[in-house]
């Protein structure tokens, strides 16, 4: 069955392509262009999403300047005529409040549930939200 299921699937670390470096392990994300782009750090499994719709590109050697941060930045290009951006992959998956308003937050979020299933179901919707720009 393992060899069966090997065949159609593959791992997220034996895929993609070497792409920036992780602000916290100092290792390269690979890129993974497949809906949805993403960013993988195969040592700690992590994967951060990156925004749909435009085109992702290297930008060797800049680095976030947000405190605590040391992610290596990419350039998002989107539109046409396409408008490039600066996109720092941790910063995108882990605003701060300081920043301004948090996509897919809204004054409901205060409400916290009681039951510790509906907490994390809200949490969840809550990141659907930010991820969709809702």
């Amino acid at each position: 069955m393992d060899i069966l299921f090997g065949s159609s699937f593959s791992q997220l670390q034996d895929i993609g392509t070497p792409f920036t470096r992780c602000g916290l392990t100092r290792r390269y994300l690979m890129y993974i262009n497949g809906p949805p782009p993403r960013l993988y750090n195969k040592y700690t499994e992590t994967v951060y999403p990156l925004p749909a719709g435009g085109v992702i590109k290297q930008w060797t050697g800049r680095k976030c300047s947000a405190p605590d941060c040391n992610f290596e930045l990419c350039l998002y290009s989107v539109g046409a005529p396409p408008r490039t951006f600066p996109l720092c992959p941790y910063c995108f998956n882990h605003p701060q409040k300081e920043w301004g308003k948090i996509p897919g937050e809204d004054e409901f979020s205060n409400e916290v549930p009681e039951d510790s299933v509906d907490r994390e179901d809200e949490a969840k919707e809550r990141k659907f939200r930010r991820l969709g720009g809702r």
